[in-house]
């Protein structure tokens, strides 16, 4: 049964998903040659079809891109990174910059997206499951294009462990805003949970803030001479 999340475990998850994102922006910011901003971490649990209609309010009905991957291990789910349309040969050109001829940008568009997406990605959850010390496998990435409702029900969708996408399903989301001004990129990352994989996460999390919580051991006493 589901119960809320104290606001120690809500801080240290928003804390360990920000510490997450934040290397995965390191990349990014590596990858396009520009300094990324972040927002700070929100944390939702709600019906996915609520969660959608609150991105698509914030200006999530644009066409959009994404790319998706769904991950397995204690705790499983689907890490979603998005960008707008406008904004994806612009992401080509500046991780392929010996590509000038714009065919050739748009004929690599995918494969580099998709590259470009699972390095982020998996520079998210690497972070985050090195933290809590438990192994994430990570599927191969899928490029998709749409509105935010499709996005965020697709990388689940393939048969992995990333849930059904049951509008009325509960979910958690993490979700977090980037801009790269010097470029004119902005987008988003979003972590997709159900509650079940949430509560197995949820024991993860309470194990870490225990094992820090425990006072270090004291040295042995040394008999002065």
């Amino acid at each position: 049964m589901w119960t809320a999340l104290s606001d120690g475990e809500t801080d240290a998850l928003t804390e360990l998903v920000n510490v997450s994102v934040s290397k995965a922006a390191v990349t990014l910011s590596r990858m396009m040659g520009g300094a990324v901003t972040l927002t700070v971490p929100r944390i939702t649990v709600v019906a996915r079809a609520e969660a959608t209609a609150a991105l698509s309010a914030g200006g999530g009905n644009d066409r959009l891109v994404a790319i998706g991957e769904s991950f397995d291990g204690p705790f499983s789910g689907s890490a979603v990174l998005v960008f707008p349309v406008s904004n994806s040969l612009e992401l080509v050109r500046a991780v392929l910059p010996h590509l000038a001829d714009l065919d050739e940008i748009i004929e690599m568009e995918q494969e580099a997206l998709s590259e470009i997406g699972n390095i982020i990605i998996n520079s998210c959850l690497s972070t985050l499951a090195n933290m809590l010390r438990e192994p994430i496998a990570t599927s191969l990435p899928r490029v998709i294009y749409g509105g935010i409702g499709e996005i965020l029900t697709r990388p689940a969708d393939d048969g992995g462990s990333g849930g059904t996408c049951d509008a009325d399903d509960r979910v958690m989301f993490f979700h977090v805003d980037f801009v790269m001004r010097d470029r004119d990129l902005r987008g988003f990352i979003v972590i997709v949970m159900s509650v079940s994989s949430l509560m197995a996460l949820r024991a993860s999390v309470q194990r870490l803030m225990n094992a820090l919580a425990e006072p270090p051991s004291a040295d042995p006493a040394v008999p002065c001479r």
